[in-house]
């Protein structure tokens, strides 16, 4: 094969050339791809509306202008779908005749395309085994810490049983020992000792408890209660056990305030507990007041919503501590200042508490004033 035979196999058939004039009437054609033969007097901008698009401009297109190119177009013509460069200028020759240089990138274009589909396929391909294998390895740091974890509580359940045995030993002791004592010093150092091991037990009890919780491990029981012998229960601790306070603990429940309700009473006590109990801590004069209202009450879905308020009259908390205040083992600049046992965990363990229970928390303070700590805890209606 010559170099023209070769040309004409490889190019002439990838290429046409359209004349027509400004009117779009068809003057000659090669019909190399596209065969116009049949459409000399229909106009070429009715069957190719991307030249009715461009219509305006050539027909203002003059011979010194030079080419006017439209690289890859997509085009819809004769049932096939076409990707072709346009090139379009006036007829040297003939002015009034315009030439359409049409070159057919088809192929290459859908080469391109496909080589590009199978790079992203293979980019997905990459990211989706990155991504399992980042997954497999966080899932095996997962399933180590937490086994780790579950050795520490394990660890903690065991040393703080073995701890709290001889502790209470001590402190049965004290109790037994003051028969025998008839000093009131000593029986004033027993009572500091028995005091002093019972709050060794309840901060090894709070660290279990927020160990627990963090862990998962801790469940909520709903049975039937009557909430106010559980608050009358809760505030009568205060007054028979060695933590006895000078302090009045006022109680008022409003009357719209159901009598009978479903919850987990033994955590609702914990939580009223914890608070009072801190309220206690820092209060030196004046009285601490729990404060019960109804918030919210749903006959049909038969439950409601309660506000609970614990007001003292103590130290106060400083604005800046206030974003703190229920973190673990952190203490208050005001805190600081009054003499109390404690880690730092009873605030910690009433959030949790209430959170995990679909409740909401929070507290209004003033330095020298007093704090108000409050909640609310969504109940069932027997």
């Amino acid at each position: 094969m010559s170099i023209q035979d070769y040309k004409k196999t490889y190019f002439y058939n990838k290429a046409q050339i359209v004349l027509f004039n400004e009117n779009g009437i068809l003057i000659d054609t090669c019909n190399t791809l596209i065969n116009m033969v049949g459409d000399k007097k229909q106009s070429v901008f009715d069957n190719f509306p991307f030249l009715e698009g461009i219509k305006a401009g050539l027909q203002k297109l003059s011979y010194e202008d030079g080419d006017l190119y439209f690289p890859r177009v997509e085009v819809s013509f004769q049932n096939k779908d076409w990707v072709f460069d346009f090139t379009f200028r006036r007829s040297k020759d003939d002015l009034s005749t315009i030439v359409w240089m049409i070159q057919d990138l088809t192929d290459q274009y859908m080469y391109l395309l496909t080589v590009q589909q199978e790079r992203n396929e293979s980019i997905i391909k990459r990211q989706l085994l990155e991504a399992r294998h980042h997954s497999i390895v966080l899932q095996k740091e997962i399933e180590h810490l937490n086994k780790i974890h579950q050795i520490r509580i394990d660890y903690l359940d065991k040393v703080s049983h073995d701890i709290k045995i001889p502790i209470r030993e001590i402190s049965g002791m004290s109790f037994l020992l003051k028969e025998y004592v008839k000093e009131e010093k000593g029986k004033e150092y027993l009572e500091n000792l028995s005091g002093a091991a019972q709050n060794l037990v309840g901060m090894i009890e709070q660290m279990m408890e927020i160990s627990q919780i963090h862990s998962g491990q801790i469940q909520f029981r709903e049975t039937a209660f009557i909430l106010h012998e559980l608050i009358n229960i809760v505030v009568n601790t205060f007054k028979y056990s060695s933590k006895k306070s000078d302090i009045p603990v006022k109680v008022n429940i409003d009357t719209e305030v159901p009598v009978y309700l479903m919850g987990d009473k033994v955590r609702l006590s914990q939580i009223l507990y914890n608070l009072i109990n801190n309220a206690l801590k820092f209060t030196l004069e004046g009285s601490i007041k729990l404060n019960v209202h109804l918030k919210q009450k749903k006959l049909e879905e038969k439950n409601c919503t309660l506000h609970f308020h614990v007001i003292d009259t103590g130290v106060g908390i400083e604005q800046q501590d206030l974003l703190y205040v229920f973190a673990p083992y952190h203490q208050t600049k005001l805190s600081k200042k009054v003499p109390n046992e404690g880690i730092g965990l009873g605030l910690t363990i009433v959030k949790e508490l209430v959170e995990l229970q679909g409740g909401t928390i929070g507290v209004n303070s003033t330095p020298g004033e007093g704090s108000e700590f409050y909640f609310t805890m969504n109940f069932k209606l027997q």
